[in-house]
């Protein structure tokens, strides 16, 4: 599993996970609560992929640059639940010093932190017009009947 960083995100990836998540529901409009539940085990089981891939277990594997930081399924089984995050943290976290920008946004409820860059979401390319490049419609003439 190697994380390319934001700015190779594409609306496939979008089509993508709305696709597993619809599969999920089974095709059915179902409650808010069924959604929730839903995403909570969906994100929970890839949670468990990534956790396979840094034991060199399962269908994924790091990336070339993220092999050092493999362990043993021994070494990961031995280590407390503070230090598997610390090392999920090192291994797929896109926060690092030389990405400016980068913040972490925690939910209200403080049960899920994640981090965040406001510039992600936007087509390769693409800005924010200036104020100046707007364009102006000019006034239609009122037609004498």
């Amino acid at each position: 599993m190697c994380v390319l960083g934001c700015s190779q995100w594409t609306n496939n990836a979008c089509e993508s996970i709305n696709h597993v998540l619809k599969h999920r529901q089974q095709w059915r409009r179902n409650k808010l609560p069924d959604l929730v539940e839903n995403l909570r085990s969906l994100v929970a089981s890839q949670y468990a992929k990534a956790d396979r891939a840094i034991c060199g277990r399962g269908n994924f594997i790091l990336c070339p640059s993220h092999q050092k930081r493999r362990l043993a399924f021994a070494d990961w089984k031995a280590l407390s639940e503070s230090q598997r995050h610390r090392v999920r943290l090192a291994v797929f976290c896109l926060m690092n010093e030389g990405v400016a920008g980068t913040k972490q946004s925690t939910s209200t409820d403080g049960n899920l932190t994640v981090l965040h860059r406001p510039d992600t979401g936007k087509k390769l390319g693409s800005r924010r017009q200036p104020r100046t490049d707007h364009t102006v419609t000019q006034n239609k003439k009122k037609r004498k009947l």
